[in-house]
C-alpha cells in the first residue's frame, strides 16, 4: 500500500511519531511497554501505522504474568524491510 500525498509525513511530536521512532531503535513492544511514552492502545497506532502509511509489523504471542497468573498478550517489532521507509515518513522526505 502506498501512502497518499497528504500523508507522507508523521510528526515526531505525535504519539504514532513517538511510537514508531521507538520502534526504529530496534525495540519490540508489547501494549505495556508502550504505556511508558504514553500509547495507551498500542494495537490500534500499529494498525493505524500499517493501514494509513503501508508499514508492516511482525507480531509475535508472548506471555505475560501479572498478581492473577500468565497471560498472553502480542509484541510488536517493525519489519526490518519498512525502516527505510519509516524513517523517511518521520523525517517527511518523499
Amino acid at each position: 500500500m502506498t501512502p497518499q500525498p497528504a500523508e507522507r509525513r508523521i510528526s515526531p511530536a505525535t504519539k504514532q511519531g513517538r511510537t514508531l521512532a521507538q520502534f526504529l531503535t530496534g525495540s519490540s513492544l508489547d501494549r505495556f511497554a508502550a504505556e511508558a511514552w504514553g500509547d495507551h492502545v498500542l494495537p490500534s497506532t500499529v494498525s493505524l501505522l500499517e493501514k494509513r502509511f503501508g508499514l508492516r509489523f511482525e507480531r509475535e504471542v508472548v506471555k505475560r504474568v501479572s498478581t492473577w497468573g500468565e497471560f498472553n498478550c502480542t509484541r510488536y517489532s517493525l519489519d526490518p524491510a519498512n525502516r527505510a521507509l519509516a524513517r523517511r515518513l518521520l523525517s517527511g522526505a518523499q
